[in-house]
């Protein structure tokens, strides 16, 4: 498990598992006017009333796959053709893009945890988490601890389950 931005204002750089075949995802605070201003509209779209935290989670989840991310885009190859030139893309980019896969997502959902967690609409503790499928294939998710118990929110597939 990794925890993410410590603040949302430090710099961060997100390298994957093989580095040689992945790009390096940066993070930096002056680049993320696109990452911000997704957050506000998504803000500004949460109802008045107070949301459990499985419903914030469902929130966070549909936003991210419906407004931030066109789902049609959202495989390797694209990725690939947007990081040909370079190695190291900022977050921002593939959200101007529209593109990302897996870990693409897991950056912005954990983004949004942290900041709904910082002003005070979950209180509890976000983190991501790469590993190893069954298959061989390699996924990026992410985990919401609260005293209502551990939310893994997977952003790419959709899927949000509580583990007690």
């Amino acid at each position: 498990m990794i925890p993410f931005l410590a603040a949302l204002t430090a710099p961060f750089l997100s390298i994957g598992q093989n580095p040689s075949s992945r790009e390096v995802i940066s993070y930096f605070p002056e680049q993320r006017f696109h990452l911000e201003r997704a957050y506000e509209e998504f803000r500004e779209r949460l109802p008045e009333k107070s949301l459990t935290t499985h419903e914030l989670l469902t929130s966070v989840s549909s936003f991210i796959r419906e407004q931030i991310f066109d789902l049609r885009l959202c495989q390797e190859f694209s990725v690939r053709e947007l990081v040909s030139q370079r190695k190291e893309v900022p977050l921002d980019e593939f959200i101007v893009k529209k593109t990302g896969v897996c870990r693409h997502f897991c950056l912005v959902a954990d983004y949004f945890l942290e900041k709904l967690i910082q002003e005070g609409l979950i209180v509890g503790q976000s983190e991501r988490v790469k590993a190893r499928l069954p298959d061989g294939r390699k996924h990026a998710w992410n985990l919401l601890s609260t005293a209502e118990g551990t939310f893994t929110l997977d952003t790419y597939w959709g899927t949000i389950e509580k583990n007690d």
